[in-house]
């Protein structure tokens, strides 16, 4: 599995995790939470990205 996919993986993960039913517990996160939480994905996105414009 590449670098690539690995990251990409990660962030679908943690986006499953805000939405429908699993959502509710990230809803119920604090404000400061939510935005930790959405920067780490973002974070991982952004290293995929990169890990594709050097390949």
């Amino acid at each position: 599995m590449s670098d690539t996919t690995t990251l990409l993986d990660q962030a679908i993960a943690l986006l499953a995790q805000t939405h429908a039913q699993a959502g509710e517990s990230f809803r119920e996160l604090t404000p400061d939470a939510q935005d930790l939480f959405l920067c780490a994905v973002s974070d991982l996105v952004s290293r995929a990205r990169d890990a594709v414009a050097d390949a």
